[in-house]
C-alpha cells in the first residue's frame, strides 16, 4: 500500500492524509521507517479508517505493531488518536500535541507539511535536515 520511496520523509507522502501521517509518527518512535512502513501497511488494510482503527480491538491492535516494540503501549496510542481524531480532527499544532501519542516530532510534521509552514524550528535531526534542503534530509531513518 505505502510508496513511498526510502529516499524520501514520510510526512512529503502522507502530508494529503495527516490522518495516516499522525499514525506514522507514532509508528516511527523508538524505531526506523523502513521497519514501520509494512506496519503502517498492515494497519491501512486493516482498519482503513480512523474510525475503524478507534473501534479496533486493543489486542489486535498490539499484534500488529508488536515487532516495532512497545506493543501495548504503542497500540493503545494508536486507538486513542483514531478516537481522538474521529471526534474532531486537529486544527493546529495545539490540537496535534493534545492527541494521544502525539509529541513535538508530531506536532512539527504537522505543522510543516500539512499546513504548510515554513517558520517551524523542529528539534528532529531528519526534519531539521529537510527544513535546510540537505541532502540526508530526505531520508528518513
Amino acid at each position: 500500500m505505502s510508496n513511498i520511496p526510502d529516499d524520501r520523509l514520510f510526512q512529503e507522502d502522507l502530508r494529503t492524509e495527516p490522518f495516516w501521517m499522525l499514525v506514522a509518527c507514532v509508528l516511527v518512535n523508538v524505531t526506523r521507517w523502513a521497519q514501520a512502513r509494512p506496519v503502517l501497511d498492515g494497519i491501512r488494510a486493516r482498519w482503513p479508517t480512523a474510525a475503524g482503527l478507534a473501534a479496533a480491538d486493543l489486542s489486535e491492535v498490539e499484534q500488529v505493531v508488536r515487532c516495532l516494540g512497545l506493543g501495548r503501549r504503542r497500540a493503545a496510542k494508536l486507538v486513542g488518536l483514531a478516537a481522538a481524531w474521529s471526534r474532531a480532527e486537529p486544527r493546529s499544532r495545539d490540537d496535534v500535541l493534545s492527541l494521544p501519542g502525539c509529541g513535538a516530532y508530531a506536532a512539527d510534521s504537522w505543522e510543516m507539511f500539512v499546513l504548510g509552514r515554513q517558520d517551524v524550528a523542529p528539534t528532529d535531526r531528519a526534519l531539521l535536515s529537510y527544513r535546510s534542503g540537505a541532502p540526508e534530509g530526505r531520508s528518513h531513518a
